[in-house]
């Protein structure tokens, strides 16, 4: 094995890993889901052969890959964090509005970064606010892979 590769495989296992990790990674870069159409089922068969660090492998498996349907699902969400904050702000004088913008990030540092406690009253008023800010919307998600695979 060549020196520039510095960790010892420990039998096949990590051997098999490696080779699993690499086809993980080289799937995730070149598979195009768009292509594949929904409600289809492929019987795929496949024989990997090869070396990895100068140690051949070889590996076969059956497998059955089913698509499912793509659907429309719910989702909601609140709005741009930053233009809405940027809106309470603008509310304000300019005085306020800039010791504001100074004073919250200098507390939030003094806090070991984390949001400074603040009245729950307020917390629950705000809370309430961001629900009815809340919008639903549609959007379109793709049929879930499944794969089944006999090695």
């Amino acid at each position: 094995m060549n020196a520039f590769y510095s960790n010892q495989l420990s039998g096949k296992f990590a051997l098999k890993d490696i080779v699993w990790a690499a086809l993980e990674k080289i799937g995730s870069k070149n598979k195009n889901r768009d292509a594949i159409p929904e409600n289809s089922v492929h019987q795929v068969e496949l024989r990997l052969s090869g070396t990895v660090d100068g140690e051949s492998f070889e590996q076969s498996l059956s497998s059955i890959v089913s698509i499912g349907s793509d659907l429309q699902k719910a989702t909601s969400a609140i709005p741009d964090l930053p233009k809405l904050i940027a809106l309470i702000l603008a509310k304000l004088n300019r005085a306020t509005r800039e010791r504001l913008l100074q004073d919250i990030p200098n507390e939030f540092f003094e806090n070991d970064h984390e949001i400074p406690n603040c009245s729950e009253v307020i917390v629950d008023q705000t809370e309430r606010m961001l629900k009815k800010l809340r919008r639903e919307k549609q959007i379109f998600v793709k049929g879930p892979v499944r794969c089944e695979t006999r090695m």
